[in-house]
């Protein structure tokens, strides 16, 4: 016969979950957080929110610029985290302050070869920049002759420099007294075709005649757009209204040019 095994089903209760705990604690800009996760099953899930502290602000200091190197702006940081809140901005160095061969806000001393540009003389300063930037030379080696004669070449030569040289956009030249080989050649031309100057006739230029203190101020003048003065005060007896100076004049005065 056969035989039968009577079997019995025991129901054993859960043992319920057993977590653990991991707390990420907020930062400047994140929030915080406890994560559960259970020893037996693996379980996990994420409660307990905690709010971000936000950025605590620290100054980073100003830095000033002096003659020959830079400095920067103040600026702002997170004590905490580091993040840079506002960057600081660089601020140009401020460049020698001339007076005459002594710098007035550092030790600095530049050369002065010129025996006839004196310390003190109200074109030291004029005279030294003008070398330091190629406008001009002295008439020698030791010279300047400040108290020289500027033919009309040479004004023109001296302004076309101190725009950076640019290349005249015409090579037609119409003056011949203006030769491609002249130290002035392009100046010339540039002048012209700027509305700086013209020639003293159609075909002449007039290269080696003196300039006035007038036509001088003419070049400058329209060599920065013809500004209309802003004053119609003229206390010059020998500018008088409708000579071709007179605006040239009356603006270089009030912009303190002479």
């Amino acid at each position: 016969c056969e035989s039968y095994v009577d079997s019995v089903i025991e129901v054993i209760k859960a043992q319920g979950h057993d977590y653990h705990t991991v707390v990420t604690a907020p930062t400047c800009t994140k929030n915080g957080y406890t994560t559960y996760t259970c020893t037996v099953c693996a379980d996990s899930y994420v409660a307990d929110e905690t709010e971000a502290m936000g950025h605590t602000e620290e100054t980073i200091s100003s830095v000033a610029p002096n003659c020959t190197e830079s400095g920067l702006t103040e600026g702002k940081k997170c004590s905490i985290c580091g993040e840079i809140l506002v960057e600081q901005e660089e601020i140009s160095a401020l460049g020698h302050g001339w007076n005459g061969t002594s710098c007035q806000y550092c030790d600095a001393i530049r050369v002065n070869p010129f025996a006839d540009v004196p310390e003190g003389s109200f074109y030291i300063n004029p005279v030294l920049w003008a070398v330091e930037k190629e406008i001009t030379n002295g008439t020698s080696a030791v010279s300047f002759n400040p108290n020289g004669q500027c033919q009309r070449a040479q004004v023109v030569t001296f302004l076309w420099r101190a725009f950076g040289c640019p290349e005249p956009t015409s090579s037609v030249n119409p003056f011949v007294d203006v030769k491609e080989s002249d130290f002035f050649y392009k100046p010339v031309l540039w002048a012209v075709e700027n509305g700086i100057t013209n020639g003293i006739d159609s075909t002449h230029f007039g290269s080696f005649a003196f300039c006035n203190r007038a036509q001088v101020v003419t070049f400058l003048w329209r060599a920065s757009g013809s500004p209309r003065p802003t004053t119609s005060k003229n206390p010059f007896t020998d500018v008088v209204k409708g000579s071709f100076f007179y605006d040239p004049v009356l603006w270089a005065v009030e912009n303190g040019i002479t």
